[in-house]
């Protein structure tokens, strides 16, 4: 699943920052995880960051981000019996973004 929008989304509803159409991102997700899970699918692919908002995003922005993405892989990693498996160049990112994504991967890997 790749989310994408979120930032337009909230522009069109008049909220001030991205970081209000992340967080609905972030919500729904869950929710497309759950039913997911409701209907018997057993592997489901996040792509959550790419390298070009890491380097072209307005660092506000990003930050409410890397927040956003780091409370949503801590939550999943905690609910159901869902495992969070990372995959990509966790070296490219913010060291405590790395240092949460490898805790919820571990938890759930225990």
């Amino acid at each position: 699943m790749m989310i994408d929008g979120n930032r337009r989304w909230a522009r069109q509803l008049g909220y001030a920052t991205a970081a209000h159409g992340h967080r609905a991102g972030a919500a729904k997700m869950r929710e497309f995880l759950g039913w997911c899970d409701d209907v018997g699918v057993g592997v489901v692919s996040l792509y959550l960051l790419s390298s070009d908002n890491l380097r072209k995003r307005d660092g506000r922005e990003l930050a409410d981000l890397i927040e956003i993405i780091a409370e949503l892989a801590d939550g999943l990693s905690r609910e159901r019996d869902w495992r969070v498996q990372i995959v990509g160049r966790t070296d490219l990112l913010p060291p405590d973004l790395a240092r949460v994504l490898r805790e919820a991967e571990e938890r759930t890997h225990e």
